[in-house]
């Protein structure tokens, strides 16, 4: 079975990244996610994400930016009915035009720490990949052992 290219946007600002809540009508309903989706036939990865950016948070990323890829992995969650191929970019606000505003299957929309992640209830695609999202933030977080 053919795998299904999905792209998905960690947007981080200091020690925090923006998640979206799925809406009660759409797929893994109340889950919380990285805003993003498929990239539909004819569309390059970055096209797809500049496109669900729009349509999911009324956002738009900057003509000539390039995001940094977090994570580029093969996702077979139990939940998800296609094999997945997601590619994660870790997007920096200052690069973003606009307020995030929930759109399309979107019901809200919030800023979460490392620690938070650790609880939230993930869609299946950033559950399999919580911990690339933890590293996602974690340069920007002090870590103090002993």
């Amino acid at each position: 079975m053919d795998r299904v290219h999905v792209v998905s946007a960690a947007i981080v600002q200091g020690a925090r990244i923006l998640l979206a809540q799925r809406a009660p009508e759409s797929s893994f309903p109340w889950t919380w996610c990285t805003a993003g989706g498929k990239v539909e036939p004819g569309e390059t990865p970055l096209d797809a994400l500049r496109r669900e950016l729009r349509e999911e948070l009324a956002l738009e990323l900057a003509p000539d930016v390039e995001p940094r890829v977090v994570f580029d992995a093969d996702i077979d969650p139990p939940a998800v009915r296609r094999p997945l191929r997601v590619t994660c970019y870790r997007v920096e606000p200052a690069y973003l035009v606009g307020t995030p505003i929930p759109g399309d299957k979107i019901v809200g929309v919030g800023w979460f720490s490392a620690i938070d992640l650790c609880s939230l209830d993930l869609a299946p695609a950033d559950h399999a990949r919580r911990h690339d999202l933890i590293q996602a933030l974690a340069p920007r977080e002090a870590v103090r052992h002993g």
